[in-house]
């Protein structure tokens, strides 16, 4: 299957060019990983995950026959469902971390004040840089959540991961 074997490939290029980006970054090259992270990691996991999900909608009556799903096929399908747990995890910690005024818990505020550099300041910049940490933790926990009970109590049924007993005998 040539999809599946586009995303290993591109999922390996994604992961070996984002732990080059870190290391560049930790030598100091900040513009250099971040013109690494836009050019090369963006474009080539949006491209491979909006043909898997182009492929996943275009074959899901197809795939979910019985008898016609892969572990290739249902690994492409929970990679699609991952992505949009993903944007639902974003949008939910956005809402709540405006509404509530969220502070961080990785930086302190008064060190961020007292240094030279006017641009770490909270009130100018992003909130969202400055919640950094705080926003992939909590999308990471929520989209894994969101994601085990889609799969696991609804859509998952379709390709044999729905409800299983609770008190197995």
């Amino acid at each position: 299957m040539i999809l599946f074997e586009t995303m290993k490939w591109c999922h390996l290029v994604v992961f070996c060019t984002t732990l080059i980006m870190l290391v560049v970054k930790h030598k100091g090259y900040h513009n250099l990983g971040q013109t690494m992270h836009a050019l090369i990691v963006v474009p080539l996991a949006m491209t491979m995950t909006l043909l898997a999900i182009f492929i996943v909608k275009f074959n899901s009556d197809e795939w979910t026959k019985p008898g016609q799903l892969t572990e290739v096929r249902a690994w492409i399908i929970i990679d699609c469902y991952l992505f949009f747990t993903y944007i639902i995890s974003g949008v939910i910690f956005t809402t709540i971390a405006y509404l509530v005024k969220f502070n961080p818990t990785a930086k302190n505020e008064e060190l961020l004040l007292m240094d030279d550099n006017p641009w770490n300041d909270k009130d100018t910049e992003d909130f969202l840089r400055h919640l950094k940490l705080e926003f992939f933790v909590f999308c990471y926990f929520l989209a894994s959540l969101i994601l085990d009970i889609a799969m696991g109590f609804f859509k998952g049924r379709d390709f044999g991961a729905g409800p299983k007993d609770w008190h197995p005998t």
